[in-house]
């Protein structure tokens, strides 16, 4: 695993650094609605931990004022070929299930995916997008925070449109230590040394590939490959430098 995402990395930053005939990032199409489902792994480098291959449906539309991607639902109060200004919701964060892990591990508390509300600004130029976004935990499961800061690029040749990026996600204390740290009481319970975690920053790339069968079907790829810092790594729990998650799925498009 850690061999197939280092290569990964070195492919996508490759993509970027001939990036030069890259098309300038463009508006979905209006109103275009997409349904069809998708397989999702993850794997965010924890110690003695499975993880699972999660097999949801999904949907994307974009009528440019509102649009939902996934597993995000947004609402835009600027979008042209120049900006775009949006504020969205979406369902993530991270997850922990202790009947996925081994050994002592299997006696720490569950961590729960949450419901996180931000905002996001895009610029577009004629030599990519640069973009960044904040969120916080609107149900508080973490009380966690998220910045990112990223570059984007949009690549066509004929039916295959590629977008590749590279960027770095910062994570504050109360997100990280929900995730990563594990309190005196857990440490008592399961003999794993106590940790909190401070904030961090994550450089990660990205590689989003769509691919149009014909009219009605499409197919789409998404692959991300994070870094893990010492605040993450240095945690118990954690035993990769490496965060990464793929997701493979089919859409119909009405």
């Amino acid at each position: 695993m850690k061999f197939s995402t280092t290569i990964f990395a070195l492919t996508a930053t490759a993509c970027l650094i001939n990036i030069a005939n890259a098309q300038t990032l463009q508006q979905e199409k209006n109103g275009k609605l997409q349904v069809g489902v998708n397989a999702h792994y993850s794997d965010t480098g924890y110690k003695d931990y499975d993880n699972n291959i999660t097999v949801v449906p999904t949907f994307f539309y974009d009528n440019n004022t509102i649009y939902a991607r996934g597993n995000q639902l947004g609402y835009n109060f600027i979008k042209n070929s120049n900006n775009e200004l949006s504020v969205f919701a979406q369902y993530g964060g991270g997850s922990y299930d202790p009947d996925n892990a081994e050994g002592n591990f299997k006696k720490l508390e569950k961590r729960d995916a949450s419901v996180f509300a931000g905002a996001s600004y895009m610029s577009i130029t004629p030599y990519g997008a640069f973009r960044g976004q904040a969120m916080s935990d609107v149900m508080d499961k973490s009380g966690g925070t998220i910045g990112k800061l990223e570059y984007l690029a949009k690549l066509n040749k004929g039916n295959l449109t590629i977008y590749p990026s590279l960027g770095v996600q910062w994570q504050n204390d109360d997100f990280n230590d929900y995730y990563y740290g594990v309190s005196k009481k857990e440490a008592a319970k399961t003999g794993i040394n106590q940790y909190s975690a401070d904030s961090s920053f994550h450089p990660y790339t990205g590689l989003r590939v769509n691919y149009d069968i014909n009219q009605d079907w499409g197919l789409f790829f998404n692959q991300k490959v994070a870094y893990n810092p010492d605040e993450v790594y240095d945690s118990p729990m954690v035993d990769s430098r490496v965060s990464a998650s793929t997701t493979i799925g089919m859409l119909y498009a009405f």
